[in-house]
């Protein structure tokens, strides 16, 4: 995988305690320098987020760990610039972590001083009331880790934070757990602002995390970058791809190119009873770039394809009764594989035996980069998967959404409960070494993961892709940019992310649930201009 350099590190729990304990240990950093550096950070994005200036009234949260450290310093820096600052906090002398007694040491310094207002209550203050009349409640009651309910006196602090006006969380909010995004009390806290230490943490872009996280914003505090990609081996973490990454990646058309060197694409999708699948997934491919697409199917979908996408080349293969392909197709499609740089093959083509043993004979037989996605999971889920040599399965990217991978973990005698699907970034690389093959896994938001272990999460989440043939568009999307050249795990990274890219410029001026997959297609080629310069 080309380019890792320009994406951004999502840490599981242990990994950024991994990476603090490498930065304080090998660079003699100390702690609380990173804690200083990184309240800083924090304390500049909540001022500019809500706009608050001399005079704003923040409530800061605070508890006896780190976590609180980070609240009480941020406390210190905003009534350094004149807001008015009261801080409630469970730390206490002796019963606090060292770096929390030294920021609450220099708060009572402040208070002393008369320089400033701040003052520091204990817990039996009127939280509601207090939280009431801020601009905004700063949560640093609990840090990454807490996987419990809550319990008093930071349960009543919680659930205090709901009477206010706008609230920001340090790390994570109180009562989410930073690995699965659940929230672990129903007094959890709900944020509008998420300024999360060091790196994204994948509670925070899951489940009811990231609806409680609001805007996620990282603090960068002094972590060696070298240190941040070392933690990303541990088990939980993952990359976020950037626009920078993607740019770098995606493919450049020769000026002296012609339509067979650009990108040879060939769909074998649909059915008559699903024509559309084909004309979407073929018209995507083109619009990645792809300089010649055929697409091979019944004749039925080759007249739709004709009326739809007239530059998609089309072949009519033997048919069943029902309105499906034949194993008799076989032979037609690995020979027009033969000329062809990447396979698409599943979208819209049924599930009936005889389209099974197709896919099955045209997965054993071409030997190219191949997108397997809808009806070809669905076949592959009834294949015994030791048929195929660990080199082909390498050249494939599986596109499934839950569904369906389900069938293929059920069809593994493996079966997948809440816990697992609550770690995601868990599951997927486990199961993209068990296939041997780059694993998409749909959802909100997809995780990416190569057979290596290296895992992608999109940070973006698009409402309006929830509709019928997305997929197909993805799928098309991803053969597109392989047929070009990209490897397969560089372009289901690409083929995601711009897919996101094109669902969140469409929306910008249009209702989100109005999207069509067509809608998509026909936005493609500007965002593939104006946000990746292509």
């Amino acid at each position: 995988m080309e380019r890792l350099e320009l994406t951004r590190p999502v840490l599981s729990t242990a990994a950024m305690r991994d990476a603090d304990r490498a930065t304080i240990k090998d660079f003699g950093i100390p702690g609380y320098t990173l804690m200083e550096s990184a309240s800083r950070g924090a304390a500049a994005a909540i001022e500019e987020r809500f706009e608050l200036g001399p005079g704003s009234k923040v409530i800061v949260l605070a508890g006896h760990g780190n976590n609180g450290g980070d609240g009480l310093a941020i406390a210190r820096i905003l009534a350094g610039r004149r807001m008015a600052v009261t801080v409630v906090t469970t730390a206490a002398p002796g019963a606090s972590s060292p770096d929390a007694e030294k920021n609450l040491a220099l708060l009572m310094k402040m208070i002393r001083a008369g320089a400033c207002d701040l003052r520091v209550l204990g817990t039996d203050a009127a939280v509601t009331e207090l939280a009431s009349e801020a601009d905004v409640v700063i949560d640093a009651l609990l840090g990454i880790g807490v996987t419990g309910r809550l319990r008093e006196p930071i349960r009543s602090l919680a659930l205090a934070c709901r009477a206010a006006k706008r609230v920001a969380a340090v790390d994570v909010p109180s009562g989410v757990d930073s690995d699965r995004g659940v929230a672990t009390d129903e007094v959890s806290v709900r944020a509008d602002l998420t300024i999360t230490m060091g790196a994204t943490k994948p509670g925070l872009l899951f489940g009811e995390g990231r609806a409680a996280a609001g805007e996620v914003v990282v603090a960068e505090f002094g972590i060696p970058p070298h240190v941040l990609q070392g933690a990303l081996a541990q088990p939980g973490s993952a990359r976020l791809a950037t626009d920078e990454m993607v740019t770098a990646l995606l493919p450049e058309r020769a000026g002296d190119a012609h339509k067979n060197s650009a990108g040879r694409v060939l769909v074998v999708a649909g059915s008559d009873a699903f024509t559309g699948a084909a004309a979407l997934a073929s018209m995507a491919a083109g619009r990645t770039g792809a300089g010649y697409v055929t697409c091979a199917s019944t004749p039925s979908v080759r007249a739709a394809i004709d009326a739809q996408s007239p530059a998609t080349a089309t072949v009519a293969l033997p048919t069943s009764p029902t309105g499906g392909l034949t194993a008799d197709a076989a032979e037609e499609i690995v020979a027009r594989a033969a000329s062809a740089d990447a396979l698409l093959i599943g979208p819209g083509l049924g599930q009936e035996p005889s389209t099974v043993a197709l896919i099955a004979e045209v997965l054993e037989r071409v030997d190219l980069p191949i997108v397997i996605d809808a009806d070809g999971l669905n076949a592959l889920a009834k294949l015994d998967l030791e048929r195929f040599t660990p080199e082909q399965r390498a050249r494939w990217v599986l596109t499934p959404h839950l569904g369906e991978f389900r069938r293929l973990v059920a069809a593994a005698g493996y079966s997948l409960d809440e816990a697992d699907l609550e770690q995601r970034t868990w599951l997927t690389p486990r199961w993209a070494a068990r296939l041997g093959s780059t694993l998409l896994l749909k959802g909100a938001p997809t995780v990416t993961a190569l057979p290596d272990g290296t895992t992608f999460v999109a940070t973006e989440v698009h409402s309006s892709l929830a509709v019928a043939g997305a997929g197909d568009v993805l799928a098309g999307m991803i053969a597109g940019f392989m047929s070009q050249g990209l490897a397969p795990a560089e372009a289901a990274v690409c083929a995601q992310h711009v897919g996101n890219a094109v669902a969140a410029s469409w929306t910008a001026s249009r209702a989100g649930g109005a999207m069509q997959p067509t809608d998509m297609t026909e936005a493609l080629p500007q965002v593939l201009r104006e946000r990746f310069g292509a």
